[in-house]
């Protein structure tokens, strides 16, 4: 929360915490864009296996521990990915943000679990920490302003171009209006 109040987004304005959707889940914050769209946060991270790898002692428990912090991070990402929190009935974008709430375990991630990463990204779930988090939020805003005024732009040169064709029409109806009125003053 204190990631989206820094980047200037209010609750309620820009963001929610924890409404339920129609579909019943509960995403821990809902970021609110133009148009009625949206994306999902979720703020949940499995931990617990990062720790025990951090004090295992032998390279053999380290590696296991590492494989279980992996299937953990998996596993969160299944969850994400069946909750609904992409949905069109929803009017989501096409994916999810996922927040690591640690720099340290989001470069560790990023760096002995790349595969998660990856997956991850397969299955339309961006990972972020909170620097990241902060980035993409500004990334996903400005984006979706930009694609806000294209749209925009094109509606207006549709009314621009059709105002030119109506008054192209005219000028044709004026200059036989005219050429009505030369010939009326001709025969008069």
């Amino acid at each position: 929360e204190e990631v989206l109040e820094y980047a200037g987004f209010l609750e309620g304005v820009h963001y929610t915490k924890q409404v339920a959707q129609a579909s019943g889940s509960v995403p821990d914050f809902t970021v609110l864009l133009p148009n009625k769209r949206k994306v999902n946060i979720d703020v949940k991270f499995p931990f617990a296996n990062l720790q025990k790898y951090q004090e295992a002692e032998g390279e053999d428990s380290k590696r296991e521990y590492l494989q279980q912090f992996s299937q953990d991070i998996k596993q969160k990402i299944r969850e994400v990915t069946t909750r609904g929190y992409i949905s069109e009935e929803e009017n989501t974008l096409d994916y999810v943000i996922l927040f690591v709430p640690s720099e340290v375990v989001y470069g560790f991630i990023n760096d002995r679990a790349r595969e998660v990463v990856d997956e991850a990204f397969r299955k339309r779930v961006l990972i972020t920490s909170p620097t990241s988090f902060y980035a993409t939020l500004r990334i996903i805003m400005e984006s979706y302003r930009h694609f806000t005024y294209e749209k925009n732009l094109r509606e207006i040169f549709v009314i621009i171009q059709g105002f030119i064709d109506n008054f192209r029409k005219f000028q044709e109806e004026f200059v036989v209006f005219d050429e009505t009125l030369a010939k009326l003053r001709k025969s008069y």
